[in-house]
């Protein structure tokens, strides 16, 4: 063969391999434990050891009412199981929630934010934490240092951010976005000691997201035009100590995909990942990425045909990967 030639098939492989690093389809696969019910907007948390903790949840019935659900569930994910454990003091949707490591104990924002609710899964006991100021429906509640939570958003304040001490109760308005970001999606990266919010303009099907990073150090805002897009409120976002996952109401090129978004937050670069497996347009949904097994599940939510799931999905990370 010439050298020529041998250079054509060169250039062919690496086109090729390209071509295939580019089209990673990943797969979502059915765990055989389902939710109580169909629901959408469920609060979902990973409790570090083998329990994601899901919490209410809404479903629209076939006269277009909307039900609202109070229960609380508790996955077990090496057993595929589920349970109901118990309710919370009143309906919830909408929410966010956070498990602090050191008590054990679970905070759960409730998507009107009229309370910070402190859920304890060795006793089952739900206590009000105190009054969240202000109304931060749709939530979306992020841990971040020093003890300290953001709750992002809100249908009539729709640029705020608020922070709350979970130790000593003192909370308050933190700033403000620069444009109305009603139910975004948020995520605290611990190693970067940052909060990123990413958030659809409202009322749209935004063509880009903006980032709002707010550090120990700064805050800062950046625009990032080429970001594939999901309709604000309809998103969940997780974190698995290097991307962000955005499931839910994701858009690629245009159109509603089947799919998650991938998020560098350190290079600020983002791509769509194909997925297959899951309830077609799934969006309204909860995420948890389980790091021991680096996994991410997709609890919940509503398709294509505005029908509410009951089903839950997992979705491994390693999946395309070369093994060393």
């Amino acid at each position: 063969m010439s050298q020529f030639a041998n250079f054509l098939l060169l250039v062919v492989t690496l086109a090729v391999v390209g071509h295939t690093h580019a089209q990673t389809v990943l797969t979502g696969v059915e765990c055989t434990a389902k939710l109580i019910s169909p629901r959408s907007d469920v609060a979902s948390v990973y409790d570090g050891a083998e329990t994601i903790y899901i919490f209410g949840g809404w479903f629209y019935d076939p006269s277009d009412t909307l039900i609202p659900y109070a229960d609380t569930h508790a996955y077990n994910i090496t057993s595929d199981t589920i349970s109901v454990i118990g309710q919370l003091p009143r309906t919830s949707w909408s929410g966010g929630a956070w498990f602090d490591a050191p008590t054990g104990n679970i905070y759960f924002l409730r998507g009107d934010g009229t309370f910070l609710w402190q859920y304890t899964p060795s006793t089952g006991e739900t206590i009000s934490h105190g009054e969240w100021r202000g109304d931060s429906s749709t939530v979306t509640l992020v841990r971040t240092w020093n003890n300290k939570i953001f709750a992002f958003g809100g249908l009539t304040d729709a640029t705020a951010v608020y922070e709350y001490d979970i130790r000593t109760g003192v909370q308050g308005p933190l700033g403000t976005l620069p444009a109305p970001s009603e139910l975004s999606v948020g995520v605290y990266a611990t190693e970067l000691e940052s909060t990123f919010l990413f958030a659809g303009l409202m009322g749209t099907w935004a063509p880009s997201l903006m980032v709002h990073n707010h550090s120990i150090n700064a805050t800062t805002t950046r625009a990032t035009p080429t970001f594939p897009s999901f309709r604000h409120g309809d998103g969940s976002i997780t974190w698995d100590g290097e991307f962000a996952y955005i499931a839910g109401a994701v858009v690629d090129n245009g159109a509603r995909g089947n799919g998650i978004i991938k998020f560098n937050l350190d290079s600020v670069e983002a791509e769509f990942i194909p997925v297959n497996g899951l309830a077609d347009q799934l969006t309204s949904t909860s995420t948890v990425y389980v790091p021991g097994l680096n996994r991410i599940y997709i609890i919940g939510g509503y398709d294509l045909r505005n029908l509410d799931t009951d089903q839950i999905w997992y979705v491994d990370l390693d999946q395309g990967k070369t093994k060393n």
